[in-house]
């Protein structure tokens, strides 16, 4: 994940009143003249809505948010349906018509592998393994203007089952993995179009760690399967001094790809990675981590996203002979972890997730968690909102949207913060497909008509001249 974002802590109480609601009735009221219907929610009421299907079935791919707001999936593997094989084929996923078609394949298939989204918009494929049994050095870069991949500058080591995550410079930071280096790390500059390494990491972390950017720029890697000498290790990468700093070690042996989360508070989340439900804290400031409150079951292959609120989505499956609770939130304030009901589902482990510009998580395919064969499948989070805000423009302002539920009109009132500064206000629905937008703001308040807008949840994005985002939720019932 590139960037984490801050909600901003004076929401209007207004916004609050859609936590009692766990369901909306999607129909057109004036053709069906039926009423919205909420419900008392409780704090596990997020929801799992199935979208179009992948047009193949893939486990241990790559998908990248592209600056279209579309959804980028490349790469992976069948899951061993047969006998197992590896993808070179690419789809993008359109969320305002909620559809995947093909695009032009990579010249190389490639599982276990990276990308990151480059500055100028472009995906970057970095690595991974295919028929033989070394990890590829080889890099492919996909351009969004023409939707074809060429070659890359190759990395000086090949690996699979690495990271990669993106500095806050815009280079691109990959470590560990195996086959040749599993302790060697190197950099890509998207500008000279170069890799150059970076010293030794302390430790050997083989494949399936986890790296997240710290708020300070540093970047901390933990875990990792065949790690030497074991998977509780962690340590620090600055890249101001370009140097691996060893820190305390977890307390938990995490080798099979932990997630790991940037709290607001600046210390981290590590959760999953093991068979045994358990999560810990890193506190940049002493090096070291403490446990906290474990989930439910154990999670290889997690994922988990940072929410608006401060809170921590996570999911992964908990077993792989059984369907299980996948999904879980984590509450780092009081140190809690809530089950969202109905959330056993299929092909949860080994695939992968992006925040739409709706807000939405998005999983996208992965194992089944019974038998052999990658999924196909693919869901919409809903109840939860992450990733699209970074508001500290309105810091010392309020955004309001009342009434809230609303039939017929809203107001969008906007009070301490200078007009001037907003670029537009848009309307996104829940596929995060623009419905309205206005970029004539001259009063603080503005009311819509949302008569003819069809029951569910909606999305007021307020955009700052200088591009930071603050996103409000309604409700048209």
């Amino acid at each position: 994940m590139i960037a984490n974002h801050r909600r901003d802590s004076s929401t209007a109480p207004e916004i609050n009143y859609i936590c009692n609601y766990t369901k909306l009735i999607i129909m057109k009221k004036r053709l069906l003249l039926i009423a919205f219907v909420g419900l008392a929610m409780v704090a596990n009421s997020q929801t799992l809505v199935t979208t179009d299907n992948l047009g193949s079935a893939r486990t241990k791919h790559q998908a990248v948010l592209l600056n279209s707001g579309n959804v980028l999936c490349f790469g992976g593997n069948d899951g061993w349906v047969s006998a197992l094989v590896y993808h070179a084929s690419a789809e993008i996923y359109n969320p305002g018509t909620n559809t995947w078609s093909n695009t032009n394949s990579m010249s190389e298939a490639r599982d276990n592998f990276a990308s990151a989204l480059l500055p100028n918009g472009n995906v970057l494929a970095i690595g991974g393994k295919n028929s033989g049994t070394s990890g590829l050095s080889t890099c492919e870069i996909f351009n969004v203007g023409t939707n074809t991949w060429s070659a890359g500058p190759s990395m000086t080591w090949g690996r699979w089952g690495h990271n990669a995550v993106t500095l806050q410079d815009g280079r691109v930071l990959v470590a560990g993995g195996d086959d040749n280096y599993g302790n060697s790390a190197e950099i890509y500059d998207p500008v000279g179009n170069t890799w150059t390494l970076t010293p030794d990491m302390q430790y050997e972390h083989g494949q399936y760690s986890t790296m997240v950017v710290l708020a300070d720029g540093k970047v901390l890697c933990a875990g990792g399967w065949f790690a030497l000498p074991d998977g509780t290790i962690a340590e620090v990468y600055d890249p101001i001094l370009n140097t691996w700093t060893a820190v305390g070690n977890m307390g938990q042996d995490r080798s099979l790809k932990p997630s790991s989360v940037l709290l607001t508070d600046g210390k981290v989340l590590i959760v999953g990675g093991t068979s045994s439900g358990t999560a810990e804290i890193f506190d940049p400031s002493t090096g070291n981590f403490t446990a906290t409150a474990p989930p439910s079951t154990g999670r290889g292959h997690a994922q988990a996203f940072r929410l608006n609120d401060g809170k921590v989505f996570t999911f992964g499956t908990g077993t792989f002979s059984i369907p299980t609770k996948c999904m879980e939130i984590y509450n780092p304030t009081s140190a809690t972890w809530t089950n969202p009901s109905g959330s056993s589902i299929y092909g949860a482990s080994a695939g992968d997730a992006v925040v739409l510009n709706s807000g939405q998580i998005f999983i996208i395919g992965g194992n089944f968690t019974t038998g052999n064969g990658a999924s196909d499948v693919c869901y919409l989070v809903n109840g939860v909102t992450a990733g699209i805000e970074d508001n500290a423009w309105v810091s010392n302002g309020t955004l309001s949207i009342y009434p809230n539920p609303a039939s017929d009109m809203i107001t969008i009132e906007i009070e301490g913060i200078d007009l001037t500064s907003l670029s537009k206000i848009e309307i996104l629905d829940v596929t995060g497909r623009i419905v309205s937008s206005n970029s004539t703001i001259t009063s603080n308040k503005t009311t819509i008509d949302v008569s003819k807008y069809e029951a569910g949840m909606y999305f007021c994005r307020f955009i700052s001249n200088d591009g930071g985002n603050a996103v409000r939720q309604f409700i048209v019932k």
